[in-house]
């Protein structure tokens, strides 16, 4: 079929083809013929030939066949002949391999050997400078062993380098004191000192600096520890995220205030007091302001020369100091967390200090911190307990406050007409923010972010208590009902500015990836192991093993293109509450006022519209004296409302106020009567010169929000002539099914339009004209 539509078409005339297209196909059959015939004499020649090849094929495989036994035979031969000789010399390859790595082993030995002979000759000699050389070509041969798994080499290696390192420090640390005293290091309020050593201070700044870097070579490899490291030992202080050995230079500067340190706040003495913090946290940030000078312009520029361009002294410097503070903190905090005054109190200082640490002294975030012990599970929830039972009671103290539902501010200052109460509240949540925004971990974040949302939650609750008692009085214009409407609205305002501020926008990123991992992996640990319990607190941190913590790790920096495919905030949930209660409150004040102005308008609604004379009678047109007393009403509302709410949720009433009066007056008044002349002429006049009008100060159109009663006054006061052309076209575009084509075509609206009708329907407007009593019908 496919083969004859497409020879042919639909055209009779292309029969004419049948004959070219019959011989055509003759001609292929023929063509098919001949090659059939020609194949059946081709093909016994060619399988002759097939088969011919296969036999040739089949003889050179049983060739190759037995060519490949004798092969094999001869093989097996000569590995049995062979065998003898190969297990002698794999005895005699393994014993060489032996000899080389004994060899290479023993060259280790004496290349270390001879680095320390070195070593102890340049001491010899007093060549301070080529000893620590050779000491740091040890250290990095000790490096590179670090991965052999010859433990006793390796342990051997560090041995020796050890042993020297000691010797270096203990050598190079005498001297280093020597020279510290000279320069009157520490500097604990002898400035007037250093003036009059002026000169034997510029005698000794020459040998602090070769000393200085001299110290900063004897640097062990990574991972290798001396013993009475001092600081560094303690487990607690070791698990800290980040944590690195001090370099030894500072070490030996930090010695002398280090036992300053240990002298005044341990042990029995008065600065040692529990509920004084602030003593110790306070000297730690004095001696750092003391020495920085120091650092910059003896240390640094030596660290710079040597090419140690990642380290900074001053950094170094504080983070020694702060490992002090935190010695102090893992061993008061068992304590201190008996007394919840004491233990806030302490919180309050360790946060200040830390702020003050990293942002007056460029501390670096990336070191760890006071907070990262604050952290560690027990002494974190005991805070969070705190914090939360602290919020608890001033949210009492809030909403118990004679003022608390008092504007803090006047209205030309404060538009919203806050109360002091939502004031305070946000002004805490705040505070708490501003309390935790600091932490290391997201997970400790999420758990205080956790506690905002839960205060905010028990806030709006007991707001809705507050409003539902004032609604028992009946009068929702009351100055507190209103004053709760505006703390409501005011939060909402908050919550949406800090939804898109960038630390709620990662707490809202944490927050999903935390959800994530918990529901593939489980519960996942919201902050590092707890404290150690059975503390000695008359013992120092060297003493006391027991306290451990987790390794937490630090928080990766966080990418703001993240952010990117972030849907949601933390706070939207607690928004939308807060609108659902905004729009309840904002619904019943809107009610109260509505019903109060729609019970005033009844005498006006019933008016004898059908017979008021006309107001061309009248020397001056006046309202109505039935609408006198629904306008008064409403214009005091209006006053009074203005007065009690903020400026925004004003806006909101008045408009749906305007909205819910132009549908009362267009379907109770407007449609429920019959107009002359001079009752559709007054009606115009109430509502364009009276009702308007009062809403004429807050928005200067204000016949825009009563667009079904201003388009029915329109259709009601037209000239009689234009009222029964407008009926006319109207009647034909609604009613009459059957027009006569060859008409021009009358659209409704755009007569609607010409006369400023644009809301209307054409049936809205079609009732509204029927209405007049100066129409035919």
């Amino acid at each position: 079929m496919d083969f004859i539509n497409s020879e042919f078409s639909e055209d009779v005339k292309s029969l004419s083809k049948v004959r070219e297209v019959r011989e055509k196909l003759r001609h292929t059959k023929e063509l098919l013929e001949s090659q059939i015939s020609l194949k059946s004499s081709e093909v016994p020649s060619k399988i002759r030939t097939a088969v011919k090849d296969a036999e040739e094929a089949r003889n050179r495989i049983a060739s190759l066949s037995a060519e490949q036994e004798q092969v094999r035979d001869a093989i097996l031969e000569h590995n049995r002949q062979v065998e003898p000789i190969i297990f002698r010399v794999s005895q005699l390859t393994t014993q060489v391999e032996e000899l080389e790595k004994y060899a290479k082993y023993l060259q280790w030995i004496v290349k270390i050997e001879e680095l320390s002979s070195e070593i102890q000759t340049a001491l010899i000699i007093e060549n301070v400078d080529q000893s620590i050389a050779q000491f740091a070509e040890m250290g990095r041969l000790v490096q590179y062993l670090q991965s052999s798994s010859c433990q006793n080499l390796v342990k051997f290696s560090q041995n020796t380098l050890l042993f020297w390192y000691k010797i270096f420090r203990d050598r190079l640390s005498g001297e280093f004191d020597e020279v510290l005293k000279a320069l009157g290091w520490p500097f604990i309020a002898a400035i007037v000192k250093l003036k009059d050593k002026e000169t034997e201070v510029q005698n000794a700044s020459g040998k602090f600096k070769t000393l200085c870097r001299q110290l900063l070579l004897l640097r062990l490899p990574e991972g290798l520890h001396a013993e009475n490291q001092g600081l560094q030992q303690h487990p607690v202080l070791r698990s800290l995220p980040g944590w690195r050995p001090i370099p030894l230079p500072i070490q030996l500067l930090l010695k002398p205030l280090r036992k300053r340190f240990r002298f005044h706040f341990y042990g029995n003495k008065q600065t040692n007091s529990l509920d004084k913090p602030e003593w110790y946290l306070t000297q730690v940030l004095g001696w750092l302001r003391d020495h920085n000078e120091f650092l910059r312009v003896n240390v640094q520029p030596v660290i710079k020369k040597e090419g140690l361009d990642s380290m900074d002294s001053r950094a170094e410097f504080a983070r020694g100091l702060v490992l002090l503070v935190l010695e102090k903190m893992v061993v008061d905090i068992p304590e201190l967390m008996f007394d919840e005054q004491q233990f806030s109190h302490f919180i309050d200082e360790v946060l200040s200090f830390d702020k003050e640490l990293r942002n007056s002294f460029g501390y670096p975030n990336s070191e760890p911190g006071c907070l990262h012990v604050l952290c560690h599970d027990e002494p974190f929830q005991k805070w969070i307990a705190i914090e939360k039972k602290f919020a608890i009671e001033k949210v009492d103290a809030i909403l118990t406050s004679p003022t608390a539902w008092e504007a803090q501010y006047s209205a030309d200052v404060d538009d919203m007409k806050t109360p002091e109460s939502a004031e305070a509240f946000l002004t805490l949540v705040l505070t708490i923010t501003d309390r935790y925004k600091p932490l290391p971990y997201p997970t400790c974040k999420l758990r205080f972010l956790e506690l905002e949302l839960e205060l905010l939650d028990d806030f709006r609750i007991r707001l809705l208590q507050i409003k539902r008692e004032q609604e028992n009085t009946g009068n929702p214009l009351d100055k507190c009902y209103c004053a709760i409407l505006n703390a409501v609205n005011y939060i909402i305002e908050v919550l949406k500015e800090w939804s898109e501020l960038l630390f709620f926008l990662q707490l809202q990123y944490f927050r999903i990836e935390s959800q994530s991992t918990e529901a593939v992996e489980g519960d996942v640990p919201m902050s590092p192991a707890p404290l150690g319990d059975d503390i000695d607190t008359s013992r120092t941190v060297e003493d006391t093993g027991e306290l451990s913590t987790s390794n937490f790790q630090m928080p990766d920096t966080f990418d703001e293109s993240k952010l990117e495919d972030l849907t949601g905030s933390v706070f939207d949930r607690l928004i939308e509450y807060f609108e659902i209660t905004k729009n309840e409150m904002l619904k019943i004040i809107l009610k109260y006022v509505s019903d109060d102005v729609k019970a005033r308008s009844r005498p006006y609604r019933k008016d004898r519209w059908l017979s008021l004379p006309s107001l061309k009678e009248f020397t001056s047109p006046t309202l109505s004296p039935s609408a006198c007393e629904m306008f008064l009403v409403l214009k005091e509302h209006l006053h009074s409302v203005e007065k009690l709410l903020s400026k925004p949720l004003f806006n909101l009433f008045w408009k749906k106020l305007a909205e819910e009066l132009d549908q009362y007056l267009y379907d109770k008044l407007i449609l429920k009567n019959y107009f002359n002349e001079g009752g559709a002429s007054q009606l115009h006049y109430d509502m364009t010169r009276n009702l308007f009008p009062l809403f004429g100060a807050y928005t200067k159109k204000p016949e825009n929000f009563f667009r079904n009663t201003k388009e029915a006054c329109i259709l009601l006061t037209i000239n009689v002539g234009s009222a029964i052309l407008l009926k006319d076209v109207l009647y034909r575009s609604l009613h009459q099914m059957n027009r006569d084509p060859n008409a021009p075509s009358e659209e409704p609206s755009d007569a609607l339009q010409d006369i400023g009708v644009f809301k209307l329907s054409p049936e809205d407007a079609e009732l509204v004209l029927s209405l007049r009593t100066n129409l035919s019908t």
